[in-house]
């Protein structure tokens, strides 16, 4: 992973972000038609997500205060990730591009909690690399 991270930055991209409400289609002037492609399946296709997840999964979790602590999934404790629903616009998604690592952030509409994923290609196929579950938003 740290091999694919370093030649990730060897290309220097400019810093994008979108924010969406809805599908993920509508931005393919910023996330290309494979990454919405792979997206769409990931959460569709638990087999297929299972095999795009870079296993152990680095992340975090949060203890009781709220504070981070590393974490790490398995095969064993993965909980499959289903598609973004707003839930009535009560959260909003956001995408953020930089050296070939796509970011994506969940965030409640009172920024009271939220949750980040990212995804990069290895092999030349997109896979999640990061995970931190929804919590809430640290001042």
């Amino acid at each position: 992973m740290i091999i694919c991270f370093l030649c990730s930055c060897k290309t220097v991209t400019e810093n994008k972000t979108i924010v969406e409400n809805t599908s993920i289609e509508e931005n393919e002037s910023f996330l290309s038609e494979e990454f919405t492609d792979f997206y769409d399946r990931f959460h569709s296709d638990s087999l297929y997500q299972i095999e795009h997840i870079v296993f152990p999964l680095e992340g975090r979790t949060y203890d009781e205060s709220n504070k981070p602590i590393a974490k790490s999934w398995t095969i064993e404790n993965w909980v499959l990730h289903k598609p973004f629903n707003d839930m009535g616009g009560t959260f909003s998604r956001s995408y953020t591009e930089f050296g070939g690592i796509i970011s994506e952030k969940i965030i409640d509409d009172r920024n009271i909690s939220n949750m980040e994923r990212r995804f990069s290609k290895i092999n030349n196929k997109w896979h999640l690399i990061f995970y931190d579950p929804i919590h809430l938003t640290q001042d």
